[in-house]
This record gives structure tokens, sequence and C-alpha cells, in this order.
């Protein structure tokens, strides 16, 4: 049986969640492409509305975060903003999460500048998000073999 017109509706989803329970400035909806822990890489594909294998990594490899993007967005690649979420446990492809944004990492990919946003879940305690430790060198080895340079 083949699903009506099946269309997640990305675009209706606000980039700053505003309700009684947050009232926070920096926190951001974000939705989840590739979760941690895993070897395959998800993107979301506007043209049939589901998510899709980008590809996959090699033996060994998985993804260190949770992947995803900041609707209502748009960044120098003419992509919604990226950002990387800091989680102890893996998500799923399409989980809307409300972030806490921590910072910025700075990403030229291909000579296009293509940040990440880096937060958390408002979920996680906050102390455990302050002492996450992100290094140069990792992202460095994660990006290198695609061409991006991390400043």
């Amino acid at each position: 049986m083949k699903p009506n017109n099946v269309n997640l509706h990305y675009d209706k989803i606000s980039t700053f969640p505003r309700d009684e329970e947050n009232t926070e400035d920096n926190v951001v909806h974000a939705v989840i492409e590739t979760p941690q822990k895993i070897r395959h890489k998800y993107a979301f594909d506007e043209k049939f509305g589901i998510f899709m294998l980008k590809h996959t990594l090699a033996s060994g490899l998985e993804w260190p975060y949770d992947y995803g993007f900041i609707p209502q967005t748009l960044g120098n690649d003419g992509d919604p903003l990226d950002i990387l979420l800091l989680q102890d446990e893996p998500t799923f492809p399409g989980c809307l999460v409300k972030a806490r944004v921590l910072g910025i990492i700075r990403i030229a990919k291909n000579s296009v500048q293509n940040d990440r946003i880096l937060g958390c879940s408002v979920h996680m305690p906050v102390l455990h998000c302050q002492r996450t430790n992100i290094t140069k060198s990792m992202m460095y080895r994660e990006n290198s073999s695609r061409g991006c340079a991390v400043s």
C-alpha cells in the first residue's frame, strides 16, 4: 500500500521555538538528517518530501554527532543552515529538536563558506553541554576528505 501525498512540512516549522516553556534567545529548532553512531549519511530531499540515503562511510567510521538543519534559514551554499548537535544518544532522521546554540564552526567547502552551527538539545543538562570538547583536529579529520577547510 502506497501512502498518498506523503509530504513532510518542514517549511511550516519556525526557526525559533516560542512557547511558555522556552523563552531563551539562543534556542532554535533543528531537524535531524543524520543521527550519530551510524555509517549512513541522509539528506532531506524536498522534491520527494522524504529523507534519502546520500552515502555511506567506510567500514570502521561513523558519524560522531547528530547532523541536521535549521528550518527557515539559508546559508551561503543555498541550503538551510547546518547544525551539529552534541548529544549522548542518537535521535533519528526527521526528529525535531529544540537546540541550544553553543557556537559556530567555520568551514569552507569548495571555496564556499558552509559553516556549522554547534548546539545541544535543551533537554541535555547545561553543564554537560559546556564540558563537551570538540577539537579542531577532530573536525579536520572529519572534513578533510570532502575538500573542506576548518578555521
